[in-house]
């Protein structure tokens, strides 16, 4: 049986992101597909906005995130946008 997941599809995000500092100059436009999997299946959340995980802060936050800082691979923003999701949602992948 395959999990519960939540899908946040065609997000726009800003980035100052790239190998060139040129590149990284000004913020650039880029597009995300997130596979959210959550802690609780969705049978067990009791009709409860408490009991999931908010996607609409987890797009206000992914937004922030790549506005924060400067990178020069998109592999970077990837370990830095799981590892925030992860720390701050209930999700397990």
């Amino acid at each position: 049986m395959q999990p519960d997941r939540i899908l946040i599809e065609s997000l726009e995000l800003s980035a100052c992101i790239g190998v060139p500092d040129e590149e990284r100059a000004s913020a650039q436009r880029l597009t995300v597909n997130l596979v959210l999997e959550p802690v609780r299946g969705f049978t067990a959340l009791g009709d409860a906005i408490e009991n999931t995980v908010d996607y609409f802060r987890v797009c206000t936050e992914v937004k922030a995130l790549s506005l924060a800082r400067p990178r020069r691979l998109i592999e970077t923003f990837a370990e830095d946008l799981a590892t925030m999701l992860l720390d701050r949602f209930p999700l397990q992948s």
